[in-house]
């Protein structure tokens, strides 16, 4: 049996969640493509500026459309930020806390806040996903959300031992960083 507990759902475990999840990279990534396409289209206008000394309205309509899609995909971002996030999810479940625990058969999951209280027990096909990330475990539950614990909040077993069951049960759906 491998299991850990976290007491204090800080927003290092929030940050190593959000910051893990394929929406949140894929929109970095559009903000970055975005940018650059501004950044290319606004120096292409501004050579042909230069080159025939006159304006071109299609390269301003084109520069205008990069930077406006640039502004979106930031706006968005920044309303995925990790701090505002995590602020949000204090307010809805205060004093968050949770047991996991890992056998050969099934996994546990005890969750708890100031409102409620959560026992629930999966079978491993129920494991979307699991990764390692700066220091983190991500496990990904189909239908429940993720759960995020850290190397040191371990209670029973070893990392090492979790590792290897995850990697067993999970086969390519585990990911190491």
């Amino acid at each position: 049996m491998v299991k850990a507990t976290v007491n204090n759902f800080d927003y290092m475990h929030y940050s190593a969640l959000s910051k893990a999840a394929k929406q949140y990279i894929y929109l970095k990534k559009c903000c970055l493509v975005t940018g650059a396409a501004f950044i290319a289209v606004s120096a292409l206008t501004v050579i042909t500026c230069f080159g025939k000394h006159k304006f071109d309205g299609v390269m301003l309509i084109a520069m205008t459309f990069a930077l406006a899609l640039f502004i979106g995909f930031v706006i968005r971002l920044v309303k995925m930020n990790p701090v505002r996030g995590f602020r949000d999810f204090q307010v809805k479940s205060p004093n968050y806390r949770f047991t996991i625990a890992f056998d050969n058969e099934e996994f546990f999951l005890d969750a708890s806040t100031d409102f409620s209280e959560n026992h629930t027990r999966y079978k491993y096909p129920r494991l979307i996903s699991a990764a390692e990330a700066d220091g983190f475990f991500i496990i990904g539950i189909e239908g429940s959300g993720s759960a995020v614990f850290s190397e040191g909040e371990f209670t029973e077993g070893t990392p090492d031992e979790l590792r290897a069951l995850l990697s067993s049960k999970l086969g390519a759906k585990y990911r190491r960083k």
